[in-house]
């Protein structure tokens, strides 16, 4: 492990699997990543990998053993089953040199193993995604999407859709027992994604997951949309897909929905009753999207989070609320307190940046919808007992919070 001042590079099209309580990162397009197929200096990059502890905040970086490190490191796939790290696919830098090699990382002992190697049968690419599912007992990695180089062996039952650059984009499945590593092209029913890159796929059971966004060509095949719409995805069986489209072309305006958007991410925060939380993106326009969703995977609607957007609301007047609170600190930390939303330390020398850091920090543990609403409006109802410029500042605050709510509807 490194010693000293830990510094985190700049680095992009990677991803960051959580295992237990890290976060690990490896590869990503990073300045220093040699643009070659292979060299030393390549592979001494990608034989280390940087770690992030949820208990200490602190970020760490650790040379990995075993077998080499994949050699697609922009744009791969990603996903996790129990202590290992699955990586499939990626680019090398070199914008045509894809890979279909699946590796895996043990986060205990940090070594690398090459689960299987390069194969005629997978189509090499990247910008895809992956999930681990589970049938009949038995243990698969699915792959879907993405673009790449020409394929060996193109399937039937996929498309292949040439881009202006000379890549392929798809919409090829395949599915990798991890028991007999076998690969298996799986057949597929109901209403299938077109080929697609760059979106997001989350797993909600054993055998189902949630897709949603990406890139895909327009019906004249010469330019490329981005997408919003959530398709479902279940492994009925070790040799079949089940698709299903969420939504379709046309969103009623009463809907709250999110724009089109490609390279986002999504993960699941609610594992009981499975919520999906969508963050940013690319947005049609080119620019990059600032905003994060809530998916409820049980009825499929789609919320805007209230975490943010109060958030926003008491960042945009802190000088304002600032000046006010001072004004009535020992009033407003009486009543706060009476509530439950400081303790007893922040009460005993109250600030505004205390105040304000424990009722946000507070609601940054709650999980549902509801109940962070009830804190919200519990934290304004106290801050309304106060009266006077408080009280004022109080209606304000619910009444842009409740605004910027209706406007993303």
């Amino acid at each position: 492990m490194s010693k000293g001042i830990y510094q985190l590079g700049g680095i992009a099209h990677h991803s960051a699997p959580v295992v237990g309580e890290s976060v690990f990162l490896w590869g990503g397009y990073r300045p220093d990543l040699p643009f070659v197929h292979d060299s030393p200096q390549k592979r001494k990059l990608l034989s280390t990998i940087d770690r992030l502890e949820f208990r200490t905040g602190g970020w760490s970086s650790h040379v990995t053993r075993g077998a080499s490190p994949p050699l697609g490191a922009i744009g791969y796939s990603c996903t996790t089953r129990n202590n290992d790290i699955f990586y499939f696919g990626g680019v090398c830098g070199d914008e045509m040199c894809f890979h279909n090699d699946v590796n895996s990382f043990n986060s205990l002992t940090y070594e690398w193993s090459n689960i299987i190697p390069t194969s005629d049968a997978v189509m090499k690419r990247g910008y895809g995604g992956m999930v681990c599912m589970e049938c009949m007992g038995t243990e698969y990695l699915f792959m879907i999407g993405g673009f790449g180089s020409t394929p060996t062996t193109y399937q039937s039952q996929y498309q292949y859709i040439q881009l202006g650059t000379g890549r392929i984009r798809t919409n090829e499945q395949n599915l990798l027992n991890l028991s007999t590593r076998q690969w298996i092209i799986p057949t597929i029913s109901g209403q299938c994604c077109p080929p697609t890159a760059a979106f997001a796929i989350e797993k909600i059971t054993n055998n189902k997951a949630v897709m949603f966004g990406g890139r895909v060509s327009r019906d004249d095949g010469r330019s490329d949309i981005m997408v919003n719409t959530v398709y479902t995805c279940q492994l009925e069986s070790d040799t079949t897909i089940h698709w299903e489209s969420v939504k379709g072309p046309v969103v009623p305006a009463s809907v709250q929905w999110p724009e089109e958007r490609d390279s986002h991410a999504i993960t699941s925060i609610i594992s009981d009753a499975p919520t999906l939380v969508m963050i940013g993106g690319e947005g049609k326009d080119g620019q990059l999207v600032n905003d994060s969703w809530l998916l409820n995977t049980s009825q499929y609607q789609w919320s805007k989070t209230m975490k943010k957007t109060i958030k926003q609301v008491l960042t945009q007047h802190q000088v304002d609320l600032n000046d006010v609170f001072d004004l009535s600190l020992k009033s407003i930390s009486n009543e706060l307190l009476q509530v439950g939303i400081i303790p007893q330390d922040v009460h005993k020398s109250p600030t505004y940046d205390k105040i304000i850091g424990s009722f946000l920090s507070g609601i940054n543990f709650i999980r549902t919808q509801s109940e962070v609403e009830k804190r919200i409006n519990k934290f304004l109802s106290a801050l309304t007992n106060v009266g006077g410029p408080v009280a004022d500042a109080s209606a304000m605050i619910l009444e842009e919070w409740e605004l910027a709510m209706e406007s993303s509807q």
